[in-house]
């Protein structure tokens, strides 16, 4: 198992301004959701999870990381300018 760790600074409202993170091509930002494309692909998602600025409710929303790279984090929460950290746990071989 790999642990995959991102830090995505946000302005005012929510967008995306930087990523810090190994392993992480882009993320993005549309109505609540972050959208974490990965370099690689894995064979299977283990866990995720996302610590934010502001007191709110994250879920996974979607995720597809053996084929288009992507995990896609949602909060109930408009995000104001600050630090979200993601942290994804995924599986990169098929041994047990």
């Amino acid at each position: 198992m790999k642990s995959i760790q991102v830090v995505v600074a946000t302005d005012g409202s929510g967008d995306v301004s930087s990523i810090d993170g190994v392993g992480v091509a882009s993320v993005s930002h549309a109505a609540n959701a972050y959208t974490v494309t990965l370099d690689d692909k894995y064979s299977k998602l283990m866990g995720v999870q996302v610590i934010g600025p502001v007191t709110a409710t994250w879920h996974l929303d979607s995720h597809d990381v053996s084929g288009a790279k992507t995990v896609v984090v949602t909060s109930s929460a408009v995000q104001a300018s600050g630090d979200i950290m993601i942290v994804l746990d995924v599986k990169n071989s098929s041994v047990k």
